[in-house]
């Protein structure tokens, strides 16, 4: 979906030459947001949310149809956005620290 390999043209920044680094330090625009899930029955998904910094907003986008009625709990990274979806769900949330 956000592949630009081999265009002539990026609209949003310059082109890396072989590989390269992202400009900017930390989570920013120029990553690639990837959602990746499991629950204790082995059900998983690994789907791309957008670009920067995840949001509330995305993870409702991406996980609301993909978690059942049953659901209690959440075990995520400590990130704010996290939380307030589970708040807005109605679900515990658990943050692991991922150090």
């Amino acid at each position: 979906m956000f592949s630009e390999k081999g265009k002539r043209t990026i609209k949003d920044r310059a082109p890396r030459r072989r590989g390269g680094k992202a400009s900017k330090a930390d989570i920013n625009d120029e990553h690639v947001v990837v959602i990746v899930a499991t629950d204790r029955h082995g059900n998983f998904v690994a789907q791309v949310a957008g670009r920067g910094r995840i949001t509330a907003k995305q993870l409702d986008a991406n996980l609301c149809k993909r978690i059942s009625d049953n659901v209690e709990v959440i075990c995520t990274e400590n990130h704010k956005n996290y939380g307030s979806f589970a708040r807005k769900r109605g679900l515990k949330h658990v943050s692991i620290n991922a150090n």
